[in-house]
């Protein structure tokens, strides 16, 4: 059954009581699992993993930076996205003030996947059996995957400015099925399309917009047209490396 065969996402009631609403939990635990990974999710992201909806997912982050839960980073440049990550003071004690019986000394939310990876205490690492360890190890494998693939574009990328940002952008792409080939083949036409206008530096997006969420890359989804700019030996040449690529695919 296709349903059962998808990944499921996995919504503790504590944190749905603790935070006031399924929304609001089902960010934190995909924004705690992307911790996990060393990576720190856009909101496409949470979007993307959760079904969510673009006005969902914001109302639930800001909800979330509002109780101090979530810490937020904008991105660089043109890039005005966010990418979160979870403050577990704050967490901590919030959980703290919502347990399900005063008289109970185990705070509620506070178990399974939202204890430390590197707690040394084994109840804690048998609460964490619920985080799904073969959904961790397939992300990690994906992610070196997409790192490699970005290495390949980044070579390529006309403005060498915020790489990190720009390859998370890039892997959230990856994630949603957006191709390595529709992506390599935009690149190598937008530097084309730079170096035929003699843009400068500073006109030139940065690579965490040309791969975020309002998909600047598909503007060079088509070559850019060279008979629009004043021949030279040195735009023959560029013209010569786009006839290259075009043939190449």
């Amino acid at each position: 059954m296709a349903l059962l065969d998808e990944r499921s996402v996995i919504v503790q009631p504590s944190l749905v009581r603790a935070l006031g609403g399924m929304h609001e939990a089902a960010i934190l635990q995909q924004i705690f699992w992307y911790g996990l990974d060393g990576e720190s999710p856009s909101r496409a992201d949470l979007m993307a993993d959760t079904g969510l909806s673009e006005s969902q997912v914001k109302r639930a982050t800001i909800k979330l930076e509002a109780l101090g839960i979530l810490a937020a980073e904008q991105a660089g440049g043109y890039d005005r996205s966010k990418s979160f990550g979870v403050n577990r003071s704050r967490l901590d004690r919030l959980l703290d003030s919502h347990r399900a019986d005063p008289s109970d000394g185990a705070p509620i939310g506070r178990i399974r996947p939202i204890e430390r990876a590197d707690s040394s205490d084994p109840s804690a690492k048998s609460a964490r059996s619920t985080t799904p360890p073969d959904a961790l190890e397939e992300r990690k494998k994906k992610r070196a995957v997409f790192e490699t693939e970005f290495d390949q574009i980044w070579d390529g990328y006309p403005r060498k400015l915020a790489r990190k940002a720009a390859l998370d952008a890039f892997v959230a792409r990856r994630r949603s099925g957006v191709s390595f080939e529709e992506l390599s083949v935009c690149v190598g036409h937008y530097r084309l399309a730079m170096e035929l206008e003699a843009r400068e530096d500073r006109h030139i997006l940065h690579g965490a917009t040309f791969f975020g969420q309002k998909e600047r890359w598909k503007d060079y989804l088509d070559p850019p047209n060279p008979t629009v700019v004043p021949r030279g030996k040195a735009t023959e040449r560029l013209i010569g490396n786009l006839r290259a690529i075009e043939a190449s695919r």
